[in-house]
């Protein structure tokens, strides 16, 4: 699924490759989706600053 972005930007998928990995580690630590969300933020946050896309848009679609 695409989502369209304002700003002329392609949407770039977060969790892909080692940090889908990370995330499906976190998600078997948790009973549910919702009380992995903050360590879900925390991986998706340490992604966007590595590929640079936290600074060159204020949005990051995850």
């Amino acid at each position: 699924m695409t989502q369209s972005v304002s700003h002329g930007e392609d949407y770039q998928p977060v969790f892909v490759g080692k940090v889908m990995e990370e995330l499906q580690t976190v998600l078997q630590r948790y009973p549910t989706k919702q009380a992995a969300l903050l360590p879900t933020l925390w991986i998706a946050q340490r992604a966007g600053s590595r590929t640079g896309s936290w600074r060159r848009s204020p949005r990051c679609w995850v």
